[in-house]
């Protein structure tokens, strides 16, 4: 066991450290509401993959986050938990 903690140490801190950020975060994900820039990404992603291009074309904002909690919301549907988990999961990593 030794020689393998030995031989895996950067990789056991490393998946400790990502493992220790994770839980904090979501620990405290619900304690706020939705910021204006959160609920503007929710309304964008809740319509159709068509809409969703036609709004963040004329949008500033980078259009990765919101194609992807497009297809997150499909998958997963709307809640607060559900809605902000992409970006805990991109956050921490």
């Amino acid at each position: 066991m030794r020689k393998f903690i030995k031989n895996y140490s950067t990789i056991i801190t490393f998946v400790s450290l990502l493992s220790l950020t994770f839980s904090l975060r979501i620990l405290h994900i619900h304690s706020a509401d939705f910021w204006r820039d959160e609920a503007f990404s929710i309304r964008v992603a809740e319509q159709t993959f068509r809409d969703v291009i036609e709004v963040i074309a004329k949008d500033t904002a980078p259009p990765l986050h919101t194609i992807i909690l497009h297809a997150w919301l499909k998958l997963f549907g709307i809640g607060e938990l559900s809605a902000r988990l992409p970006s805990l999961i991109f956050g921490v990593l």
